[in-house]
């Protein structure tokens, strides 16, 4: 369902899973937030096989809200910890470790209340260690003549990965209540304070993932 909603899903795993190559090693700890079935996993293991690094004391922690998702990826990856938490519940700081080298935060902070959502940030912000990366990816809210003509591009890509637009309507409606998109350009002023580099690496209208170096 991802990969016929959310455009360059798979893709933009696998780049970032290889540009992230420089922060893995034996000993490295991932935070992998909104992990569903465990995609960026499986891209860090197929980077980390081909360049032949250990993985046998990898610390990866995959958080989500969904307690059918944790349970496919408590049977799938038995190795790796699984949280059943929100993100924007302070109680997940009790249950993560401090920091860590790579935190991926993959379109979840849309489903994050308006108001929570720079707090969010800031609280997930905290747990990249110093010259750690932050991989995050933000479906954008749209607004006037070309943010119409953007969304209706994104609607034009969800009929060819095979919704009908019954199916599109009926899931926007449902999505009312609980998808909060925002305007990018506050959650990337937040980036750039608290990052020393931010590179944007996917785009596709109102979709936009990137990586930032702390």
């Amino acid at each position: 369902m991802a990969k016929r909603s959310i455009p360059n899903f798979y893709e933009a795993h696998e780049a970032h899973a290889n540009m992230a190559e420089d922060w893995l090693h034996e000993d490295c700890r991932v935070l992998d937030i909104g992990a569903s079935r465990g995609s960026f996993y499986r891209a860090l293991m197929k980077v980390m096989g081909e360049k032949q690094i250990p993985t046998k004391n990898l610390k990866y922690t995959a958080v989500d809200n969904s307690p059918d998702m944790c349970e496919y990826m408590r049977n799938d990856f038995p190795n790796i910890r699984v949280l059943c938490e929100d993100v924007s519940s302070q109680k997940i700081l009790s249950l993560v470790d401090t920091q860590y080298e790579v935190v991926c935060l993959h379109y979840v902070l849309q489903f994050v209340k308006p108001e929570d959502q720079i707090t969010t940030l800031l609280r997930i912000i905290n747990l990249v260690k110093p010259g750690g990366l932050l991989i995050f990816g933000h479906k954008a809210s749209h607004a006037g003549v070309l943010g119409d003509l953007a969304h209706d591009r994104y609607i034009e890509f969800r009929v060819k990965n095979g919704y009908t637009r019954e199916e599109i309507a009926a899931k926007t409606v449902a999505l009312k209540n609980s998808m909060f998109t925002r305007d990018h350009r506050r959650l990337l002023e937040t980036m750039h304070m608290h990052f020393s580099e931010v590179q944007e690496t996917f785009r596709f209208m109102m979709f936009s993932t990137l990586v930032a170096r702390k």
